[in-house]
């Protein structure tokens, strides 16, 4: 598949984890906020955030406490790299250069995708967090 498909600008729109028992969990609340930008090049940007995150007490980080830090991140994340779509199996893989989790940079990020009208559905594979089982679900809006 081209990347034009992909290429664009899209805003976040839901962004879960389903449990095996079937609960839905919301990882940063119920309306978060995102941004997903893919460039016809293969190059990709995403950012996604708790809508209520509560700002710094200071006016620079440097200066704020290891407990604002700790807010900060627990509600942000973002990664960027490059990106290559296999049509026939519906999967886009994220090669990430760099990542708020530094663990990720390095690594592939493979995705199951569909576009539905001018939404792009992703589904991310089980993953075992701790005791935590679960599986992300991700709806992304074109923006013109």
């Amino acid at each position: 598949m081209k990347n034009e498909k992909f290429a664009g600008c899209w805003k976040l729109v839901e962004f879960e984890y389903h449990r095996p028992n079937g609960e839905v969990v919301y990882p940063l609340g119920k309306d978060p906020i995102g941004s997903l930008i893919y460039h016809s090049n293969g190059r990709y940007s995403m950012q996604i955030s708790r809508r209520d995150r509560p700002v710094f007490t200071k006016d620079y980080f440097q200066n704020s406490a290891p407990e604002e830090f700790k807010l900060a991140v627990d509600g942000y994340f973002a990664y960027f790299g490059t990106y290559q779509v296999i049509e026939s199996e519906g999967i886009i893989s994220h090669f990430v250069e760099g990542s708020l989790f530094p663990n990720w940079i390095g690594t592939e990020q493979v995705r199951r995708f569909q576009f539905e009208g001018n939404r792009l559905v992703y589904d991310m594979p089980l993953r075992q967090q701790g005791s935590d089982r679960r599986t992300g679900h991700l709806v992304w809006e074109r923006l013109k």
